[in-house]
């Protein structure tokens, strides 16, 4: 865990507030501060930062000399940038890779194993008519065929996948011959996938070649990234290596090969293959009880419940893989040097991505021991707009990795802040910005900050003032247990089940995107109505769910108690998932589904049982429509026991406990100052924590006071 520099206590709260400790500041990331070219700097560029108020850094060693981790005089110093950062109170970060996406290692992970490179599975795809001969040999990019067949087309020319010819593959050859009549030919390869030529970017030269993605479902590649990436600046810090760096930060790895941003912002899902492991066949056919090789077509078209339980099945597979040998790989790593695993992944706010990136991000991103995302955001009014994070809400950047960190059982999320997107304002004023986003993100759950851009702001006394905002409000809310009593379940189940491949013919796939992109609005839209509503949520896992514990009317996930459950957008839902929500509505805690009952499970004998269980679901649990969720949030209110009414137009409010107080975060999202009422018939004071100048003002309820805009205020009740 993130070491304290002080226990924070009733007695020494306000005096703290006044003055947070540094570990709860804004850490500027300097990946040129160990530079050989800049020795001479290190302490110059380290006094910058103590003198603009920051709490800590983070950095690496240089990215400008060939050998990289390899060399002597590169760790030492990277030994003297961190001991000096450390003997000077600022804590330290380390950066896992040269340059990023995390996984490479400056070739050497793949230098020796090219094997090790992202692999992932597409297919040759032939029609015809009539007998005819069909050869094919290995290209250049095909590192080997996995299945090959041929499929009946009918009159209304649709392919009949669940009947297949299989044909012969030998020496990585096919020879074959076609059925008569009309037919579809598929030959399933592994294909190689270099991320610089994807994003025709200037390729990044490396001992092996071209810069490539590490694959991240095979064990050997994790373990010789590990190798030739951590173990080298380990070795040589030894034992103090847990004492200078408090946690290790990777950077947007993904299963998926290419980068895939054409522009910057803009994805298409349609070029995207199926990610490919070693393991994958063996471990689908243990957890599933069937060969997906027989069933690959349906990761890439068709519409029918068959594909998209292949598909389930598939994504849910590659998330386990990825789990198993990379975030928890790194992270028992990181834990046997007595650091933790942190950073963030790529493209963290939508579903969509979740799937087409790691088969289910919040699963693989919880191997990490403090989850954490990066805002691209540069404007504070874009965070909350919809569909301005790339086609949904910034806000789920945030929202998503903070559920995860607090189904862990801690509140410690982790953000970059790399402000590229909607520049135009940042580039008049970035203090009003960065204060402005500060105020959101804290709001979706982020209690640990690293920030790209940190020098936009070249007034001293603005940053200073920057950095005692985001201090005083992490060092409260990072320490406190979030005490909403909403949860919002994580659909990633239905997502995986729409999510195709490559879309090629016969069938395009572009609809069933559309209907993945579909579920991910209407996520944004169910969110941003319930924060309209005053009420703040927790995104729960199938996990989550199934490891809580029912005490009454209540669920217990980690610290976080939840009363109300809404359940949105599943029509595949785990069996077992749909009996624990039963057992809690049953036992008096509150269950909405959203747009009707769940439909199916994990296989055909999850159908039948959920058929079975409808009427009483029906009699123990709510049925609402998306558009009535602004309605419901006034039962909501009621269902998690709100004693505090809080009024006004662009104030959001999310409830916490702290020090056994309840502690509100109230912002606004506003450009300008907006008043916000509190009533209470059950508190009679409040007691107003201004982050802004650190102020602590006692205040009788009823009462209206003033926020700033792209503001927040903490506010203890008594």
């Amino acid at each position: 865990m993130i070491k304290r520099s002080v226990e924070i206590s009733q007695q020494n709260l306000e005096i703290l507030f006044k003055n947070p400790p540094n570990e709860y500041k804004v850490f500027p990331i300097m990946h040129n501060l160990c530079d050989p070219e800049g020795e001479q700097d290190i302490q110059k560029k380290l006094q910058e930062a103590i003198d603009s108020g920051a709490g800590g850094i983070v950095t690496n060693t240089t990215w400008n000399d060939k050998e990289w981790v390899n060399k002597k005089s590169n760790l030492e110093l990277l030994e003297k940038g961190a001991h000096l950062a450390k003997a000077q109170s600022l804590n330290v970060w380390m950066y896992d890779d040269y340059w990023y996406p995390s996984g490479w290692a400056n070739g050497y992970a793949i230098k020796d194993n090219p094997e090790y490179a992202c692999q992932n599975i597409t297919y040759i795809l032939e029609q015809g008519q009539g007998i005819t001969a069909i050869s094919l040999s290995r290209e250049i990019d095909n590192w080997g065929f996995l299945y090959a067949a041929f499929y009946n087309v009918d009159t209304d020319n649709k392919p009949d996948f669940s009947a297949p010819f299989e044909v012969q593959i030998i020496y990585d050859e096919i020879n074959c011959t076609s059925p008569d009549g009309k037919w579809l030919f598929m030959a399933f390869y592994i294909k190689r996938h270099c991320a610089a030529e994807e994003e025709k970017q200037e390729a990044a030269k490396h001992p092996g070649g071209y810069r490539e993605y590490l694959n991240f479902l095979n064990k050997n590649a994790v373990d010789k990234f590990i190798e030739t990436a951590l173990e080298p600046v380990a070795e040589h810090f030894g034992a103090d290596f847990g004492k200078h760096f408090d946690a290790v930060f990777t950077d947007e790895p993904t299963l998926a090969g290419p980068y895939l941003c054409f522009p910057r912002g803009k994805v298409d899902f349609k070029d995207i293959p199926a990610p490919y492991g070693p393991t994958l066949f063996k471990e689908f056919q243990e957890k599933w009880g069937y060969d997906l090789r027989e069933k690959l077509p349906y990761l890439f078209i068709e519409n029918s419940k068959a594909a998209k339980r292949v598909r389930l099945h598939y994504y849910r597979t590659i998330s386990d893989i990825a789990l198993s040998v990379f975030t928890q790989n790194v992270a028992a790593w990181c834990k046997a040097h007595q650091t933790s695993a942190s950073g963030h992944f790529l493209l963290e706010e939508g579903l969509l991505y979740h799937v087409g990136y790691y088969g289910d991000y919040m699963k693989v991103m919880s191997g990490q021991d403090y989850p954490g995302c990066d805002v691209l955001c540069a404007d504070a009014q874009k965070f909350w707009e919809k569909r301005s994070g790339f086609d949904t809400s910034w806000l789920f950047a945030g929202k998503y990795p903070s559920s995860a960190s607090r189904i862990k059982g801690h509140n410690i999320t982790m953000m970059e802040i790399c402000p590229v997107n909607y520049t135009d304002k940042i580039n008049i004023n970035p203090f009003k910005e960065f204060m402005g986003l500060t105020t959101s993100v804290i709001f979706t759950g982020i209690t640990h900050y690293n920030s790209y851009g940190y020098n936009y702001i070249k007034d001293n006394e603005q940053h200073k003032l920057w950095n005692q905002y985001t201090g005083r409000l992490l060092m409260v809310l990072r320490n406190a247990v979030s005490d909403c009593r909403l949860g919002v379940y994580y659909p990633i189940a239905t997502a995986q089940s729409l999510f195709t491949g490559q879309a090629l013919q016969p069938e395009p796939a572009v609809d069933l995107i559309q209907e993945a992109y579909s579920i991910e609005n209407k996520m944004e839209q169910m969110a941003n109505d319930l924060y309209i509503g005053k009420l703040d949520f927790n995104i729960l896992t199938e996990e989550a769910i199934l490891n809580a514990e029912i005490m009454g009317d209540k669920l217990q996930a980690a610290k976080m108690q939840v009363n109300a459950l809404i359940v949105p957008f599943n029509d595949f839902l785990p069996l077992a998932v749909v009996k624990k929500l039963l057992e809690f509505a049953k036992s008096g805690g509150k269950v909405y589904f959203v747009d009707g009952l769940p439909l199916n499970g994990l296989d055909e004998f999850e159908d039948k049982q959920i058929l079975e269980l409808k009427k009483e679901l029906l009699e123990n649990c709510g049925v609402v429509a998306l558009n009535d969720i602004p309605s419901l949030a006034q039962k909501l209110l009621m269902d998690v026991n709100e004693q505090l009414t809080v009024k006004g137009e662009g104030i959001f409010c999310s409830r916490y406990s702290f020090l056994g107080k309840t502690v509100y975060y109230i912002i606004n999202i506003k450009e300008q100052s907006q008043a916000v009422t509190f009533e209470s018939a059950h508190y009679k004071n409040i007691k107003v924590f201004n982050p802004i100048d650190g102020s602590i003002l006692d205040i009788p309820l009823p009462a209206s006071i003033a926020i700033e805009g792209e503001r927040g205020l903490l506010i203890f009740v008594e």
